[in-house]
């Protein structure tokens, strides 16, 4: 019966296969001319479908894309006054592209039922997946590259076809926690676990630091979740959550130096680890320069060989790039989608891997990263708008009933 089912989860709209192959495709940036590659190509062309300028709708997705492109946008005129060498204007066209595919898989999907919604999402992960196993497995028995593409970053760190193992790494978190969640709702449960098994064996292999700590906090925040869902009602997982937290709160004050020491020791293990620190640390002098607004997407910080770089911490790049502004944007953001994901709290692991990863490194930036988050917000925001309904309907009936 349940092979059934799972056969049953690929039958999708042969047009949304197009929007699956683009994810699957994405972190291959060594097949891109400039900045376009097939994924992004690919993804583009299924939109066309749903393109309709004469209807727009004004989704979270899209206000939150249209406000942090204005404040970047107030940004770039500000930095090429201010630092002119560091300001990049032609970035914001990432941006756009990344704000229309998030834009356009919410039309497409905001209307369709949530079980295919999920189907398409399930797809994608499962056909990324095997798609990055196939040339894992190759480059391992045959190859370390096809057709010319370099399937392992300098002969040691899995990249997939990337030109950086962070592009492919970030996919891979992404997807294994999803596969994850699936055992967890107990959906397929031994292809999710084989899946995420390779997923995760494959994440290794990209021997991203960032990749493990995104892992290791997703980990953290889905033990979190299940003990809460353990509660038979509101009220009681309400108080799991409270006493969980307080704990936590107790063991970070006993425990802060040994914490930060680990911390520490964690980063300087890795050989680029120093060396982010220390571009870290040139935060200040970027947002002196333009605190409100910032100085535009650009290479705002320094290494310590002199080099301008970016900051390779998403947050850190929202603020300099945009201001304070642009970081209120995504705090807003931010508590919409957390507040959609409580419909479906095992989403929220997978949330927090996006999120965690972009501490090393600017996750924001990549199509896979909105690929995942929008589809978890048109399900978790459907789910939630059915549980308002649902709670005022029996707040009906109740005074009926009075």
């Amino acid at each position: 019966m349940d092979r059934l089912i799972l056969k049953r989860e690929w039958k999708i709209d042969l047009w949304d296969w197009i929007l699956v192959l683009g994810f699957a495709l994405s972190p291959m940036t060594q097949l891109r001319v400039w900045k376009v590659g097939p994924g992004e190509v690919l993804c583009l062309v299924w939109s066309l479908r749903y393109l309709n300028i004469k209807k727009i709708i004004f989704s979270g997705i899209l206000k939150f894309f249209v406000l942090f492109i204005i404040s970047l946008s107030i940004g770039t005129v500000i930095g090429l006054y201010a630092t002119p060498e560091e300001t990049k204007p032609t970035s914001l066209l990432t941006w756009l592209y990344l704000g229309y595919i998030s834009c356009m898989i919410y039309v497409g999907f905001y209307k369709k039922d949530t079980e295919y919604t999920e189907r398409v999402l399930f797809v994608g992960a499962a056909v990324a997946a095997l798609w990055f196993l196939f040339l894992y497995i190759y480059s391992r028995v045959i190859s370390s590259s096809l057709f010319g593409i370099e399937l392992w970053y300098h002969g040691r760190r899995f990249s997939g076809g990337a030109l950086n193992p962070h592009q492919v790494s970030l996919l891979l978190c992404g997807i294994a926690i999803y596969f994850l969640r699936n055992v967890m709702v107990k959906r397929h449960m031994l292809f999710s676990i084989i899946m995420a098994a390779v997923s995760l064996v494959m994440e290794i292999a990209t021997e991203s630091s960032s990749g493990l700590a995104a892992l290791a906090a997703s980990f953290l925040v889905g033990v979190y979740v299940f003990t809460a869902n353990l509660g038979t009602s509101r009220k009681l997982k309400a108080g799991i959550m409270v006493i969980e937290t307080l704990i936590i709160a107790l063991l970070v004050v006993v425990l802060f130096g040994q914490i930060i020491e680990f911390i520490y020791n964690w980063i300087s293990s890795d050989k680029n680890g120093l060396g982010r620190l220390s571009l870290f640390s040139h935060i200040t002098e970027s947002f002196n320069i333009s605190p409100i607004f910032g100085t535009g997407p650009g290479t705002h910080s320094e290494s310590s060989s002199g080099y301008d770089m970016e900051f390779h911490n998403t947050y850190l790049e929202i603020l300099a790039a945009g201001g304070i502004v642009a970081v209120l944007i995504l705090i807003w953001f931010t508590i919409r989608i957390i507040r959609n994901a409580t419909s479906d709290s095992y989403f929220i692991p997978l949330i927090a891997t996006l999120y965690a990863y972009g501490m090393g490194g600017f996750s924001m930036r990549r199509l896979p990263y909105w690929w995942l988050l929008t589809f978890v917000f048109v399900i978790t925001e459907r789910k939630y708008r059915e549980h308002v309904m649902a709670k005022i309907e029996d707040e009906q009936l109740d005074e009926e009933n009075v």
